[in-house]
């Protein structure tokens, strides 16, 4: 049994997504597929598109045989935090053998040269890798962290690049992509496979589609209940950015301008969006500590979607996984210790407050309501 794991957001789910499925099963002979997705905020710092599971079903439609979360501590981090963990969920797993994804030069080679550089001598904005490229190298980064013998594979990126708003024939960023589909503009089911539009129909029936903006009164309420040295207690925020936040605070409009105001030389938009969101979901240093160093990336593996017909692939995953395995949130309390049942309690508050924010009906479906997708 052959085994691919496939590391994404699905922000949407799009062409250039259903080619990395087409590839690991037609080139590279993949009898299943692991994808480790985050859940329902993503490494910008930002709500997603469509929920969790509404992702983890457009997935399994174009191949996946098993959808892992990837928990919003790495999810919503630094590129090498992100890398680690969805590489930490895809090791713990016990059945991955090999890692898949896409990169502007497709070249695995060169993607390992760089990956031996240290990203902090590269200061030329001209000399930085793309954005695809800088997470490849990341994840062979993490490779060599968990000195994990899991093969890594490379599949050169065609068509638009990583926030190109002009598409390429039936290629398209993510970035334009959620720009069409926010603005309800049906040119984007273009750039994505058929089945995208029936899921995203049944999705909004319901929910809204998110962006920052949709989270822009709840931070603002949020951030007024702060001090500075609450402030200083959250993931990725310093000293000096709890100066400006206290200091720009009075006045704050919405979450975008915020970050706008908030940016230097030295404070990326992505670093204070995730910041900020860090404090919106209340994920603190101590949380995102334990979680990275206590239990080395993956304190448990929460399952999202399965297909029903992988029985072989399900049954070494239960047999093999090193750390617990969730398939229903009832059982968590049993299965994990304290410290990793309170990371996954955080965990579910942050779904919480976003599904709180896209639902369209009353009340909104908390996830002790939610069950896994099986198809």
């Amino acid at each position: 049994m052959k085994t691919c794991g496939i590391i994404a957001e699905f922000n949407p789910f799009h062409n250039g997504h259903a080619k990395l499925f087409e590839y690991a099963k037609q080139e590279l002979g993949a009898d299943h597929i692991i994808v480790v997705m985050s859940g329902d905020h993503v490494q910008r710092g930002e709500p997603a598109l469509s929920d969790k599971y509404s992702r983890t079903e457009a997935a399994l439609r174009s191949g996946a045989d098993l959808v892992l979360e990837l928990p919003v501590y790495s999810a919503v981090s630094s590129a090498r935090d992100f890398a680690r963990g969805a590489v930490a969920a895809l090791i713990n797993s016990g059945i991955t053998d090999m890692l898949l994804f896409g990169s502007e030069s497709g070249d695995i080679d060169r993607l390992r040269n760089s990956a031996s550089e240290d990203p902090a001598f590269i200061k030329e904005y001209a000399l930085r890798p793309s954005p695809n490229d800088a997470l490849a190298t990341g994840y062979l980064r993490a490779l060599d962290h968990f000195s994990s013998g899991m093969k890594a594979v490379t599949l050169k990126r065609e068509g638009a690049g990583y926030n190109d708003m002009t598409p390429v024939k039936d290629n398209a960023s993510a970035a334009y992509i959620r720009s069409l589909l926010l603005a309800s503009d049906e040119t984007a089911y273009t750039y994505m496979p058929p089945f995208s539009e029936e899921l995203l129909s049944s999705y909004t029936k319901t929910s809204r589609l998110m962006e920052l903006s949709s989270y822009s009164a709840l931070l603002g309420y949020t951030l007024n209940l702060k001090s500075r040295e609450d402030l200083c207690t959250y993931a990725g925020i310093w000293p000096d950015l709890a100066d400006k936040i206290i200091k720009y605070l009075p006045e704050y409009t919405g979450f975008t301008p915020f970050i706008e105001k908030l940016k230097s030389k030295d404070l990326t938009y992505s670093h204070i969006s995730r910041a900020l969101l860090h404090v919106l979901l209340d994920i603190r240093n101590e949380d995102f500590a334990l979680f990275s160093k206590g239990y080395a990336y993956c304190p448990y593996l929460r399952i999202l979607g399965i297909k029903k017909e992988a029985a072989e692939l399900l049954h070494a995953f239960g047999k093999n996984a090193s750390v617990p395995v969730i398939s229903r949130l009832s059982d968590a309390e049993k299965l994990l210790d304290e410290e990793a049942y309170s990371l996954l309690s955080r965990e579910i508050k942050a779904s919480g407050i976003y599904q709180q924010c896209s639902s369209l009906t009353l009340p909104f479906r908390s996830e002790y309501s939610r069950f896994l997708i099986r198809m």
